[in-house]
């Protein structure tokens, strides 16, 4: 599958604060934890809708492998590099410990995740915070 995706980082802290207690007056919002692997792990979930190989491929050829872990569900995601506006875009739902055990042994990123008609608001926690990000 491929994806077209737009992002926007929003500067105005006064605009930020509006945003964000609008959200928090409407919409309960997603907690995301997120790794980005630098290597493909050797213990690949079999029965994906992707391959070792293929997370391989997508690597080498200049994107990403990232672990996600969102609620109670994990999510490994393989994407490749951008070409124009868009990029390929291999997702699956893997086990959960599997998932914890990634991000465990990776500086992991955190952020509330706001989803409102047809974007996607995010808030970053830690080290990150103040950096708002909204996705179409």
């Amino acid at each position: 599958m491929y994806e077209i995706e737009r992002k926007y980082l929003v500067k105005q802290k006064k605009y930020a604060k509006l945003l964000l207690k609008y959200l928090k007056f409407k919409l309960k919002p997603l907690n995301i934890k997120q790794a980005y692997l630098n290597e493909v792990p050797l213990e690949f979930p079999s029965g994906l809708k992707f391959s070792r190989e293929e997370a391989i491929k997508v690597k080498e050829d200049g994107g990403i492998l990232r672990i996600r872990i969102q609620d109670k569900e994990a999510f490994l995601t393989a994407k490749g590099k951008t070409t124009g506006i868009s990029r390929l875009e291999l997702e699956d739902k893997v086990n959960y410990e599997y998932g914890l055990a990634l991000i465990k042994a990776q500086k992991f990123l955190e952020k509330d995740r706001y989803r409102y008609k047809r974007f996607e608001i995010d808030f970053f926690k830690g080290n990150l915070d103040g950096l708002i990000l909204i996705e179409i």
